[in-house]
């Protein structure tokens, strides 16, 4: 079982009603699809669909929601931005 902090920015923060979360995974082999997929049976408000990941300050790269975590791991989601 790993330990993750998750932060939330912008709406998500307004939809899960907190900033912060604290995620305990059990799984053998946990990953980014994972701790959203725990987050979303967390908070049903929370949208997470097309949200922008970064792990430990790093964007979440080309494997995505297969981007494995690692116990004390920083997980920054956020709406994408849009504007202009």
């Amino acid at each position: 079982m790993i330990s993750v902090t998750i932060l939330l920015e912008a709406q998500l923060r307004i939809q899960a009603g907190q900033s912060e979360v604290c995620l305990e995974i059990s799984e053998v082999q946990p990953n980014l699809a994972s701790a959203i997929k725990l987050l979303q049976e967390r908070y049903p408000a929370l949208k997470l669909r097309n949200v922008l990941a970064f792990r430990n300050n790093q964007p979440v790269g080309s494997s995505g929601d297969a981007t494995e975590l690692a116990h004390g791991d920083t997980l920054l989601l956020m709406p994408p931005i849009s504007g202009g």
